[in-house]
C-alpha cells in the first residue's frame, strides 16, 4: 500500500495496522519512504484470506489521523466485467431466476472465493441469494452442481449500495485443471436484490436461467454480470514485477529501462519473463505494460515509460498481475464506484 502523507509540521510517524480473517491486529512501519509517499508491504497471505487495514500517521505536534478501513482478499482475481456497472437487473417476483458467469483458470487452480455485486437502495431491498458452482457443458452453459446452493446474505448497504458480496469456498476442494471451465453464480428467491451488469455483452460468458428453466443468454444484447472469482494458483507463476523496471534489475525508471522498453516494443529485445496473469495467459509480459491497461507492448507503453523516467507520468501495471502483497485498489477489494447517472432498471419477466 502506498500512502501520500502531508502535514505542515512534518510527519513524525506512520504505521499500518492489519488483520487477517478478523484475527489479531498486527502493526507494521513503512518499508520505504520517498518524499511524501510511504510504502507498506503486508506479508503474503493464503489465498482466500480477508485482509483489513488502516494507515495512521502522527505529526510533530501530536496530531494524528487514520484512513478509512481498506479491504482485499488474497489470491488471483479473475474478472470479465469492466468494474464500472451501468445497469441493474430486476428478477422475477417469487424467485427461481439464476445467473452465472463462466471462468477459465489459466493453470491448475483451486477456487477459494466467489464475488457477487448486488445492488440495494431505498427502493430495492435485500434478500438471501443462493450461491452455487457448476461444471461447464459443451455449449458453455452451467451443467452439474459442484457445490451449493449456499445461503448468502448480500453485503450491500445504503452506504455501499453496490458493495461486493464474498462467498468463501476454502476447504471445499474445488480444484480445476488449466483451461477447465466452470461457472459461478447464484439463484434469487425474489425480485430483489438486483444484480449489476453491463450491456451489450463483451465476453459472452454470462448466462441466465429464468424461473429454473434452461440456461441461455440474457435477452437483447446480453449482459456481463459483475461476478468474479479468486483462485489459488498451483505451482509457479507468481508475478513479482516493479512497474517501470523494464530491464528487470529491480531498479525502476533508469535510462536503461527506457532503452529496454523501446527494444521490446520493436521486437529487438526479448522480455525478461512472462507470467500467467488472468485472463491474459502465461505469455503476458507485465514489464511491457507500463501504462497499466493490461495490453503489453503498445507505443503508449513506450511513451509512458519515457514520461515516467522524466518524472512527468507514473508507471503502472496490469491489475490482473499485481506483485505479492497488497493488490491495487478495486482489484477484488471493497472499493465502491458510484453508479453512473445513466443507470436504469431493466424489469424482466418470465416471458423474456
Amino acid at each position: 500500500a502506498v500512502a501520500t502523507i502531508v502535514d505542515p509540521s512534518g510527519v513524525a510517524s506512520a504505521t499500518l495496522t492489519y488483520t487477517v480473517d478478523d484475527g489479531a491486529e498486527t502493526t507494521i512501519g513503512p518499508d520505504d519512504v520517498v518524499g511524501d509517499e510511504y510504502t507498506f508491504i503486508i506479508p503474503q497471505q493464503e489465498a482466500g484470506a480477508h485482509v483489513n487495514y488502516i494507515i495512521t500517521a502522527e505529526d510533530n505536534v501530536g496530531n494524528s489521523g487514520s484512513t478509512a478501513n481498506q479491504h482485499y482478499v488474497s489470491g488471483t482475481l479473475i474478472m470479465y466485467d469492466d468494474d464500472d456497472p451501468e445497469y441493474i437487473y430486476s428478477f422475477t417476483a417469487g424467485g427461481g431466476d439464476r445467473i452465472a458467469t463462466r471462468f477459465t483458470p489459466p493453470q491448475e487452480a483451486t477456487l477459494v472465493t466467489g464475488m457477487l455485486r448486488l445492488y440495494m437502495d431505498t427502493n430495492h431491498d435485500l434478500e438471501y441469494v443462493d450461491a452455487e458452482v457448476w461444471t461447464n457443458e459443451g455449449h458453455n452453459y452451467p451443467d452439474q452442481s459442484l457445490t451449493g446452493p449456499i445461503e448468502v446474505w448480500p453485503q450491500s448497504d445504503l452506504e455501499h449500495p453496490e458493495g461486493w458480496t464474498y462467498v468463501d469456498f476454502r476447504g471445499m476442494d474445488l480444484t480445476f485443471d488449466a483451461n477447465e471451465d466452470f461457472h459461478f453464480g447464484c439463484g434469487f428467491r425474489d425480485s430483489i436484490p438486483p444484480a449489476l451488469y453491463d450491456t451489450p455483452a463483451v465476453t459472452d460468458r454470462s448466462k441466465i436461467s429464468v424461473q429454473g428453466g434452461q440456461w441461455g443468454s440474457v435477452a437483447g444484447d446480453g449482459a456481463d454480470w459483475d461476478i468474479r472469482v479468486i483462485l489459488d494458483l498451483h505451482g509457479g507463476g507468481a508475478c513479482d514485477y516493479v512497474p517501470g523496471d523494464c530491464n528487470c534489475n529491480s531498479v525502476p525508471l533508469e535510462l536503461s529501462d527506457v532503452v529496454s522498453m523501446i527494444g521490446q516494443y520493436r521486437g529487438s529485445v526479448a522480455p525478461c519473463y512472462s507470467c500467467p496473469c488472468p485472463p491474459h495467459g502465461d505469455s503476458f509480459n507485465p514489464q511491457a505494460d507500463v501504462n497499466g491497461n493490461c495490453v503489453a507492448l503498445e507505443l503508449s507503453d513506450v511513451v509512458t515509460e519515457i514520461g515516467a523516467y522524466r518524472g512527468q507520468t507514473q508507471a503502472s501495471g496490469c491489475v490482473d498481475c499485481p506483485p505479492p502483497g497488497l493488490r491495487p485498489g478495486g482489484n477484488g477489494g471493497t472499493t465502491v464506484v458510484p453508479l453512473k447517472s445513466k443507470i436504469k432498471t431493466i424489469e424482466k419477466s418470465s416471458g423474456n
